[in-house]
């Protein structure tokens, strides 16, 4: 099984048996409760989903195999909104190859020295 964040909420927060089997996420826990409860509040909740994902340890992931007798896997988010990388000249082509990102970028070089920061 895959948890992201697509379907956290109904596997993890909808459940009450496993959220007491989760005692040190409680507060993770009332967040959400308190943003679904409260319209004015719903960012909260999208908030608490997120730290949720972010905080399963390796601890949590078992509990949760045991729980639901399968293999648990986490997607994470991927938060970054900058990433940034230094090239030798030489090596620009080949390792921009390797890079997976968006499109915005910014370019800048230092004698054989090229940076890149690319932004979403």
């Amino acid at each position: 099984m895959l948890l992201n964040i697509s379907n956290i909420e109904k596997l993890i927060f909808w459940d009450s048996e496993l959220e007491k089997k989760l005692p040190n996420l409680e507060n993770i826990f009332f967040q959400y409760k308190l943003g679904t409860q409260n319209p004015g509040l719903k960012n909260l909740a999208r908030d608490a989903v997120i730290k949720l994902l972010e905080s399963i340890s390796d601890e949590y992931l078992k509990i949760l195999r045991e729980y639901f007798n399968e293999e648990v896997k986490i997607e994470r988010l991927d938060t970054h909104i900058i990433y940034d990388y230094q090239f030798n000249a030489e090596e620009l082509e080949s390792k921009l190859q390797e890079v997976t990102t968006t499109p915005n970028c910014f370019l800048s070089r230092i004698n054989t020295k090229i940076y890149i920061s690319f932004w979403r």
